[in-house]
């Protein structure tokens, strides 16, 4: 799908060059209009733009304006010029502030659909390669971290060949900055094919990111079969207590990983952030550490801190408490459920206090049920009067799977009501653009109608109706358009307007293109059945 903006400050123009580029076909396409510089970029703010075809000579925030603002905030939007042969002079300025082509106001419509056409395909190309290299970026990563892991040059990471491949690989990393080493080593049988242990060393590196992300750049890569190798930086350099933040979910992860792939894992967590001019020494000391089962064991887990100050290793052990009951919130608000009931047992099987857990989980059960309205449903389906009661469970697995049968009520009580929202705003969505054929029902506009993100609407209205926004817009203009066409007194143009399509030619071109049929055609079609009829 590829997003193509019109702007251009006469209404008409822009109108029609709106329902034209509508009309590509090789490509799957969504058309917003602006009819200022200034809306447009409310448009690019709010959606991603692939392409804007624009007219140069704007009131206000002019075409050349529009691109130095496009350019400094979303470079990688193509900015095609309709101009006049007066323009040139402007052209030669848009040239020079970068890639930029233009199209002349007097091409026909088949030759500003056929540019488009090949700018589309030029950006197909431009997709195909970055999804080639995103199957390569993996082995890259793992290359550089490698390379970094074992070199012996304490310049390696601010050499400018590195510096310059972080930067292709999109990798945050500050090679100013230090890092914190994680260093997990998986305790695989001694007959295996190699492939499902990559998988696993992976999946637990993925587990991690998706906990970190949010504050750390996050590098990683599996090392020597059996290693998993992770680089985190804070991304906030005034973040509180980093290390804690790490091990915290490390020790969560290491649990979930344990229950759900019934694996396990040992790791060591460097006390104090690691210049990466340091960084091949310091893996080389917790990797002797490791191998000589220093915080290994079953589900074992370490910190240490022998790379600076040469004082013995120091551990701790148990679930960050409240990490666990913030990602139970987290798993809640996304709808994850196989990871909320999991954590719920990871919890239980941490957590030293069996009542303080106990009541941590059902008051989070007890506000989401309450938020959405859910306390008689739920209650009529399993009894809430033991929610805060945990004397009234005999045994402490009673308890627990008491919480998670809840869980699941409330998991499934919450989808179903999503799926009748989704339901109640696509209904409501149809009917207003039955209701409005004749005006704007861009799908911007019916974004907003519907008070939803555009890309996400096209998304949605597609996975409900089985087909996209605007094969349905098309679909409902054409049958209003065929009663109305039954109407011999009303003009084709009156029809044309009705339907929401002001230059009367392309209301043809769109007509015959659905039925094969021109209206004038269509209309006399109609006349000579209904007269056989009255025969």
């Amino acid at each position: 799908m590829y997003n193509i903006l019109v702007v251009d400050d006469e209404v008409e123009i822009a109108d029609y060059l709106h329902q034209l580029v509508k009309g590509l076909e090789t490509y799957e396409v969504d058309v917003y209009k602006a009819y200022s510089g200034d809306e447009a970029l409310t448009l690019l703010g709010r959606n991603r733009m692939d392409i804007v075809l624009s007219d140069m000579k704007m009131p206000g925030l002019s075409g050349l304006d529009l691109l130095e603002r496009i350019n400094e905030r979303w470079p990688h939007c193509l900015v095609i010029f309709l101009t006049g042969y007066q323009d040139f002079d402007s052209i030669y300025t848009a040239t020079k502030m970068g890639s930029v082509q233009y199209l002349l106001k007097t091409l026909e419509d088949h030759e500003i659909l056929d540019a488009l056409e090949i700018t589309l395909a030029r950006l197909e190309k431009e997709r195909r390669t970055v999804r080639c290299i995103q199957k390569s970026e993996p082995y890259l990563v793992h290359q550089l971290l490698e390379d970094g892991l074992l070199s012996r040059d304490e310049n390696f990471w601010n050499r400018r060949s590195t510096i310059e491949l972080l930067e292709e690989l999109g990798i945050e990393l500050d090679v100013n900055e230090s890092v914190y080493i994680v260093l997990a080593k998986f305790d695989f049988p001694v007959r295996s094919s190699g492939i499902t242990e990559c998988k696993n060393i992976l999946q637990a590196a993925e587990m991690l990111n998706d906990h970190l992300v949010s504050n750390f750049v996050h590098v990683f890569t599996s090392f020597r079969e059996q290693y998993l190798v992770s680089l985190l930086q804070p991304r906030d350099k005034t973040l509180n207590d980093p290390q804690s933040l790490i091990w915290g979910n490390l020790d969560l992860i290491q649990t979930l990983f344990h229950d759900q792939v019934k694996q396990e894992f040992s790791f060591l967590l460097e006390s104090c952030p690691v210049p990466l001019s340091r960084m091949a020494k310091v893996f080389d000391e917790m990797t002797d550490n490791l191998d000589k089962q220093i915080g290994a064991g079953n589900r074992g887990g370490g910190i240490s801190s022998v790379a600076f100050d040469g004082t013995d290793l120091s551990f701790r052990s148990g679930l960050h408490f409240e990490r666990g009951l913030q990602l139970l919130h987290e798993y809640l608000e996304s709808g994850r459920k196989e990871e909320f009931i999991n954590l719920i047992d990871a919890i239980f099987s941490s957590s030293g206090d069996l009542y303080e857990a106990y009541i941590s989980i059902s008051l989070i059960l007890y506000r989401t049920i309450n938020t959405f309205g859910l306390y008689e449903e739920i209650n009529d389906q399993t009894g809430l009067l033991h929610l805060f009661n945990l004397e009234e469970h005999l045994t402490r697995d009673a308890a627990v799977n008491y919480l998670k049968t809840v869980s699941h009520i409330l998991f499934d009580k919450i989808e179903l009501k999503s799926k009748q929202r989704v339901s109640a705003i696509i209904e409501s969505l149809c009917d207003h653009i039955r209701n409005h054929l004749s005006e704007d029902i861009s799908l911007v506009r019916l974004a907003d109608f519907a008070n939803l993100n555009a890309s996400y609407l096209s998304r949605l209205f597609k996975k409900e109706i089985g087909q996209n926004l605007s094969v349905y817009i098309a679909n409902e203009k054409m049958i209003k358009a065929r009663d109305l066409l039954s109407n011999p007194r009303l003009k084709i143009k009156e029809v044309a307007a009705e339907v929401g399509y002001y230059n009367p030619a392309y209301f043809t071109r769109f007509f015959k293109q659905l039925t094969g049929l021109s209206p004038a055609e269509y209309r006399n079609s109609m006349a000579n059945v209904k007269n056989r009829e009255d025969m």
